[in-house]
């Protein structure tokens, strides 16, 4: 792979969001990582119909994405890697995949969750996971659009969350 760049979005593929950042990053492919997405054929097509015009888009397992990145079948791209929320990248790291950075865009609020930017609502269950994701030393930024400026997600968990 050309290049490989990380984000978290529990819309994964949608509108001007998915727009800004693959002009501005020059993506040749979106690879959304997820298993329950990866079996339904209806989330499916409603995002292959969201993937800008020129650029694929590819949607696997946890299990399949890893193996298709060590295996070079993204040799000669640049892609979107995307995630619905921090256990899945939990998983490809404990899968073998490297990510040492992360980008975290919307996060919406919901029965159970907690605010912890304007744009990342999370349960304790992904609190913990967020707070794992900084152990493992993945450096976090939050960020929803490329011309936005970036928060520093790894000095959030700690100085928000105890």
């Amino acid at each position: 792979m050309k290049e490989f760049f990380t984000r978290i979005d529990d819309r994964l593929i949608h509108g001007q969001v998915i727009m800004g950042w693959t002009r501005s990053l020059g993506v040749t492919r979106i690879l959304v990582a997820d298993d329950k997405t990866a079996v339904d054929k209806v989330q499916i097509s409603l995002m292959r119909m969201a993937t800008p015009a020129g650029l694929e888009s590819d949607f696997l397992t946890v299990d399949d994405t890893v193996e298709k990145i060590k295996t070079g079948a993204y040799a000669n791209e640049s892609i979107m890697l995307l995630a619905v929320g921090p256990k899945t990248i939990i998983k490809l790291l404990d899968k073998g995949l490297d990510i040492s950075s992360l980008n975290i865009g919307n996060m919406r609020s919901g029965p159970g969750k907690r605010k912890l930017l304007n744009i990342v609502y999370a349960t304790p269950e992904e609190i913990e996971d967020w707070k794992e994701l900084d152990r493992r030393g993945v450096k976090m930024s939050a960020q929803s659009v490329p011309d936005m400026k970036k928060t520093d997600f790894n000095s959030i968990l700690k100085k928000k969350i105890k």
